[in-house]
């Protein structure tokens, strides 16, 4: 039985989807990926990959970035992002750099 009261104040994730599993229901098969540091694409990238979503500023609306997805060589269930600068945004190191048109904020 699960204790309401605790819930109310801080539940955790083993509160509310803990518990005991259907003895019918077959083992999950774990998903083992090497860890791939800074991958980038073609050396990493099946091939597969598009653009996910812009970054625009929020003031002026130029594009800044793109953010792309690739999937991963070392196990095509996975893949990983990488933002491509667009009109001639200078490298994104920050969430708070400003807009180098207008000095305004990014947004996805």
């Amino acid at each position: 039985m699960v204790d309401w009261c605790l819930m109310a104040q801080h539940p955790s994730w083993q509160d509310v989807y803990g518990g005991q599993l259907p003895e019918h229901l077959p083992p999950v098969p774990r998903n083992n990926t090497p860890y791939v540091h800074d991958p980038q694409c073609p050396q990493d990238c099946t091939g597969r990959h598009g653009m996910d979503s812009e970054i625009r500023c929020a003031a002026c609306g130029i594009a800044a970035y793109q953010d792309w997805w690739h999937q991963l060589r070392v196990n095509p269930h996975v893949n990983f992002h990488a933002l491509k600068q667009v009109n001639g945004t200078p490298q994104l190191v920050s969430a708070d750099m400003p807009c180098p048109v207008c000095g305004g904020r990014f947004r996805k």
